[in-house]
Parts: structure tokens; C-alpha cells; sequence
């Protein structure tokens, strides 16, 4: 079965595919409803890989670091906003390098 499809603005989006939609403000004029519990899961995973791995190279305590992920929860629409972090500064290298860590960090896990 298919991923339920929201409704917004006449666009079609698919759920899993966009956390920026997680909004409850965004997704009221929407004809299904968000499922908060879904979404909080799979966005708390991913900013929490991102804090981790941000939190190692800069020195810091994972549990004091704020990155924010936007996008899906597979491989490349997982957008961590590096740019963001405050206090943090990466390297061209480092930022690619992380990226894609963060992006495919659940391979890690699998693969361990």
C-alpha cells in the first residue's frame, strides 16, 4: 500500500516523503490528517543521528547540540542544515562528509 497523500493548496505530497509539512499550523488546511507519532519518530531519529555525529567533531555534548533535518528519512531527501548550527565550523570536506553520514547513518547501524 501506498503512503497516504496530503492534500495543500492542490499540490499532492506524500507524508513520509516531506517532514517540512509536520506543521500542524501547515498541515490544518490539509484533507488527512498528520499523524504526529509517525513523523516525531522518524524526525527525532534523524536529528538525533545529526546531533551525534555534529556533536564528535565539534567536541560538544550531543545532548547541548541543536541541528535541524529537513526532508524525508531516506538516504538523500534527509537534509541536515549544517549552515545553521551555531558555533560550529566545518570544512568543505567535513560538511560532505557529514552530510552523507548523517544522510545514510542507518546503514551504520545495520551494517554493525
Amino acid at each position: 500500500m501506498d503512503d497516504p497523500v496530503l492534500l495543500y493548496h492542490g499540490e499532492n505530497f506524500k507524508p513520509f516523503s516531506i517532514c517540512a509539512l509536520s506543521s500542524g499550523s501547515i498541515c490544518s488546511p490539509c484533507t488527512l490528517r498528520y499523524q504526529r507519532r509517525v513523523h516525531g519518530g522518524v524526525t527525532t531519529l534523524d536529528i538525533t543521528r545529526a546531533n551525534t555525529f555534529i556533536a564528535q567533531t565539534q567536541g560538544w555534548d550531543p545532548r547541548e547540540t541543536n541541528v535541524t533535518v529537513i526532508g524525508g528519512h531516506a538516504g538523500t531527501t534527509i537534509l541536515p542544515l549544517l549552515s545553521q548550527v551555531k558555533g560550529a565550523h566545518f570544512t568543505e570536506t567535513q560538511i560532505k562528509e557529514l552530510t552523507h553520514r548523517i544522510q545514510f547513518g542507518g546503514d551504520e547501524v545495520v551494517q554493525a
